[in-house]
């Protein structure tokens, strides 16, 4: 495209090399807005944030269309020797922990301070449009800043509501009220706010009336080649063997246990008893130790694999792998309005699907209105257990059709919708 087009500057703190789910849905939009006449730009976090190797980087290499300036606490975690103990990646993830509840609005603020340095580069990408995402809220205000630099148009992007913390938050009465405040701020500011569910979205507009709110879910990257071999792949591991472990497979943080493990770990052991396979939950996340610690607990080690944080192609093999796959909502009526990024990695898989969360979150309608799989409460121990003996006993009867869900919840969809929106602004 002519390289004076449109032009797109998304600020994310989540971005390759970095697997965590935001860094997805970011590669997957900036790689396809430009077949709808967006070019777009990046700003991102530097190299304190590259844990992980196999994400790829659309524009790698290319310093004109990618601008990474460092974050400083993450690059002292980086840099502290508590990181080389046996328990380093714990102590990171207290500091880490300690961070958030301390500073305001979030632990990226200091990254989001330096931002200003890119204020010029901003000037010369010139963009129209200027794309933030949360979970930061400092992205936002850095958002904020580089609009009355440049005179784009805003759009402010959230993932997680911050004016709505689960229960078992730890965050501070003083703090939730700031935070409030500041997701008011930027949401009363923007041009246009996205959300990512319609659930979401209808929060957001009964918060604040008269603001234009969106609905962009995050979308599967995938071809019908791929899909109907991911089918084919399901259809043959019905042919392992019996005496090999029947795997289901958590992707993603576990949020220090908001997202609680220990009822899916429960309903195993009671799985386990009526099958003369071993059954394995595999946790894949950075945190995922929360699930080794619970299944000690419980006695149940042997139902427990922590495998920890991977690249986002290892992730999708390990879930293409699994007999089955499981999405732990936060324990809490908040996890009723999100639909986590990995689902759309879970549908491609062909694999059936159990949500743990309040059965009346977006994730669990999905799931159960497209046949995917069932939604069971926290409390729902015993509907666990049985779907799990089910769907061991007879896989077969868990088929769906994952290309028709992969139609519905595409990545070329959202990118469309997104650049919809962009258009409208402009």
């Amino acid at each position: 495209m002519n390289d004076d087009g449109n032009r797109a500057l998304f600020i994310s703190y989540a971005y390759p090399p970095s697997s965590a789910p935001g860094s997805v849905r970011v590669t997957r939009l900036v790689t396809r807005l430009p077949s709808h006449d967006w070019r777009p730009f990046i700003l991102t976090v530097g190299s304190a944030i590259r844990r992980s190797t196999g994400s790829s980087d659309p524009f790698d290499g290319d310093h004109y269309r990618v601008n990474r300036i460092d974050d400083p606490i993450a690059v002292a975690i980086q840099k502290s020797p508590s990181r080389a103990g046996p328990k380093g990646g714990r102590t990171s993830s207290l500091l880490r922990r300690l961070a958030e509840h301390l500073i305001f609005p979030d632990r990226t603020i200091f990254w989001a301070l330096r931002l200003k340095r890119a204020k010029g580069w901003a000037r010369n990408v010139n963009p129209k449009i200027i794309h933030s995402t949360s979970p930061s809220l400092a992205t936002h205000f850095a958002a904020k800043a580089m609009v009355r630099a440049t005179g784009a148009k805003w759009v402010a992007e959230f993932r997680d509501p911050s004016s709505w913390l689960p229960r078992n938050d730890k965050t501070p009465a003083l703090k939730r009220w700031l935070l409030a405040k500041a997701e008011a701020h930027i949401v009363n500011r923007a041009d246009a706010t996205v959300v990512i569910s319609e659930a979401f979205a209808e929060y957001f507009r009964g918060r604040y009336p008269g603001r234009p709110i969106h609905s962009i879910p995050n979308g599967a990257e995938f071809s019908e080649a791929d899909l109907t071999a991911a089918m084919a792949r399901r259809t043959a591991r019905r042919n392992r063997s019996k005496e090999a472990p029947f795997v289901l497979v958590h992707a993603g943080e576990l949020y220090g246990g908001a997202r609680n493990p220990e009822p899916l770990i429960r309903a195993a052991q009671i799985a386990q008893e009526r099958l003369s396979r071993p059954l394995l939950l595999r946790f894949l996340g950075a945190d995922s130790h929360i699930a080794g610690d619970a299944a000690r607990k419980l006695g149940a080690d042997k139902l427990v694999e922590v495998v920890g944080p991977l690249c986002h192609a290892d992730s999708v093999l390990a879930m293409q792998d699994a007999d089955g796959l499981v999405a732990l909502l936060h324990d809490d009526p908040v996890g009723r309005i999100g639909i986590m990024s990995k689902f759309f990695d879970y549908a491609a898989s062909a694999n059936p699907v159990l949500v743990v969360g309040e059965k009346v979150a977006m994730l669990s309608r999905i799931v159960e209105e497209h046949s995917m799989g069932i939604g069971c409460e926290y409390s729902d121990i015993t509907g666990m257990a049985n779907w799990m003996a089910a769907l061991a006993n007879a896989p077969q009867d868990f088929d769906y059709d994952c290309i028709s869900v992969c139609r519905h919840w595409s990545a070329d969809a959202m990118a469309a919708s997104m650049a919809r929106l962009f258009e409208t602004l402009v």
